[in-house]
């Protein structure tokens, strides 16, 4: 169910990202991914073993 709810957002982050780096941003639409990825690698262990 929560992976189901996600998918929006998922898809709107690729479409910008996708576009950014169409326009030639290349630098900063890596560094919108790579801000993610970050983020994702910090909240996850503190989301599943604090919240459960």
């Amino acid at each position: 169910m929560i992976v189901s709810l996600s998918g929006p957002f998922v898809l709107i982050s690729t479409c910008f990202s996708n576009t950014i780096r169409a326009e030639g941003f290349s630098g900063t639409a890596m560094g919108g991914q790579l801000l993610g990825n970050f983020l994702n690698l910090t909240l996850d262990p503190i989301l599943i073993l604090v919240f459960k």
